[in-house]
């Protein structure tokens, strides 16, 4: 690779770095409110895990294995829409954009959780899943490189 190039692929990449990750953000924020609700949607099932001494808690007694299995779910899906949050924004400032597929595999997951849960938290995707499929994918220009 020549010097012009990496040049160019560098500034590129900053430049693209000083946009506003909008959706890995919007998901980020999605994850970290899902985990910090976890009390106030299920009170009974934290207190029962808190009660446990958390570690190996879950499956430790069979009459209340519903009420943790619950809160475990609960919060291990809003981790893992942090963590696709933060990958989105790594994307999204590195690119400029959320990869389309992506963005249908998102809408995906929202409409399978709206139709199965239409009273639920599922409805808050539909603003990032509709932003990334809104947005004009951005492509920085390098320069073609001839052998």
């Amino acid at each position: 690779m020549s010097n012009d190039m990496r040049s160019t692929a560098a500034t590129a990449f900053l430049h693209s770095r000083r946009r506003v990750p909008v959706v890995g953000g919007l998901l980020t924020l999605i994850g970290a409110v899902h985990v910090a609700s976890t009390s106030l949607v299920y009170p009974e099932g934290v207190a029962s895990v808190l009660d446990s001494r958390v570690i190996a808690s879950i499956e430790a007694e069979p009459d209340v294995l519903a009420l943790r299995s619950a809160v475990f779910w609960y919060v291990t899906a809003g981790l893992l829409i942090i963590v696709i949050g933060a990958l989105v924004i790594w994307v999204e400032r590195f690119t400029g954009h959320v990869p389309r597929f992506v963005a249908w595999a998102l809408l995906v997951v929202t409409a399978w959780g709206v139709l199965l849960m239409p009273v639920s938290g599922f409805w808050a995707l539909l603003a990032p899943v509709a932003i990334a499929l809104r947005a004009r994918p951005h492509r920085p220009h390098l320069p073609h490189h001839e052998a």
